[in-house]
């Protein structure tokens, strides 16, 4: 006898899987990794990169002191933006020169 298997969606599978080891922080993270280009923009997002949340802390990498300011001047947008989008309530973001890749 042949079983038949649901075809998951591997995006949905992760992210029920990082809720129930009690990974919200990761899974948030993940959401709005999902959505950032279409929060900041595909110019922001290919020099910028959400890497890490703790609570309501969210720490964005970009590639330059001039990426930091950007982002900086932006940061009530991209919090509601965040909320509105992605369904995480974001209190503060931190910005970082990182080497991204």
């Amino acid at each position: 006898m042949t079983e038949e298997r649901e075809t998951r969606d591997i995006g949905e599978t992760l992210q029920e899987l990082l809720l129930s080891e009690g990974m919200e922080d990761l899974r948030e993270l993940v959401r709005i990794r999902e959505v950032w280009s279409e929060l900041v923009g595909e110019k922001v997002a290919f020099e910028s990169k959400p890497y890490r949340l703790e609570g309501e802390r969210l720490y964005v990498g970009v590639k330059s002191h001039a990426w930091v300011q950007e982002l900086h001047y932006r940061k009530e947008e991209i919090k509601s933006a965040i909320r509105e989008k992605a369904g995480v309530e974001i209190g503060e973001i931190i910005i970082k020169i990182l080497n991204l890749k």
